[in-house]
C-alpha cells in the first residue's frame, strides 16, 4: 500500500522536473530567379509558433557562385544582431504560424557563404516576398526582395507547443496525487471498519 503510493509520488515528481525541450528540424528552399538555395535547420520551440534556430545549412548559388552556407548564432537572442560588418540585421527565428509562405521576419536568418555573409529576411511585402543579401568585409551589399523562402518539411511534435508548459506538468502530477490517495483510501477503509 504505501509502497504503491510511494512508487506514484516518485512518479510525479520526476515528470515534473524532467527537462522537455528538445531540437526540431526544418527543411527550406529558397527562390528568387537565378537565386536559390536550400538546406536543413534545426531549433528551438521558444512558444507562440516560434523557433530559435541553433545550426543548420545547406547549398546557395548567387547567380554566379554555388557554395555552402551555414547557419550564424545569434548572440543577443531574442532581440535582433547585426552581422559582423553591419550590413543587416538578424534574430535566427522561424515562426509556422503566420501563414503560408511567411516563415521568417524582418531582420531574418544569417549565414556565412564562402567569404560572403548572407541574409534572408521578409521583405514586408507580404507571404512570399522574401529578400536576400550578400555582404562582403568591405560592406558592399547586393541582393533583391523578391524571393520566397518556404519551409518544405519539418520534424516537430504534432501540438503547437513540443515542450509542454508547466501547468501541464502541474496537472499531470496533481491528478496522480489524486490517483494515489484513491488507491491508499479504498485499502485503508476496510481495515479501519474492522477496528471500530
Amino acid at each position: 500500500m504505501k509502497k504503491a503510493a510511494f512508487a506514484l509520488f516518485a512518479l510525479a515528481l520526476a515528470v515534473s522536473i524532467s527537462p522537455a525541450a528538445r531540437a526540431d528540424s526544418f527543411t527550406f528552399t529558397f527562390t528568387d530567379g537565378t537565386v536559390f538555395g536550400s538546406g536543413t535547420l534545426t531549433g528551438t520551440f521558444e512558444g507562440s509558433g516560434v523557433w530559435l534556430l541553433t545550426a543548420g545549412g545547406g547549398a546557395f548559388y548567387d547567380g554566379i557562385t554555388i557554395d555552402v552556407i551555414l547557419l550564424q548564432s545569434n548572440p543577443n537572442y531574442p532581440s535582433a544582431s547585426l552581422d559582423p560588418y553591419g550590413a543587416f540585421g538578424y534574430d535566427n527565428q522561424l515562426t509556422l504560424a503566420m501563414g503560408p509562405n511567411q516563415y521568417i521576419d524582418q531582420d531574418g536568418l544569417f549565414f556565412t557563404f564562402g567569404t560572403l555573409d548572407l541574409n534572408l529576411y521578409q521583405s514586408g511585402g507580404g507571404p512570399g516576398m522574401d529578400g536576400w543579401y550578400l555582404s562582403d568585409s568591405s560592406g558592399n551589399i547586393s541582393g533583391d526582395q523578391n524571393g520566397t523562402f518556404a519551409i518544405t518539411s519539418f520534424d516537430v511534435p504534432p501540438s503547437e507547443n513540443p515542450t509542454p508548459e508547466p501547468g501541464s506538468f502541474l496537472l499531470l502530477g496533481t491528478g496522480l496525487f489524486a490517483l494515489a490517495g484513491i488507491i491508499l483510501r479504498k485499502r485503508l477503509t476496510p481495515a479501519l471498519l474492522l477496528n471500530q
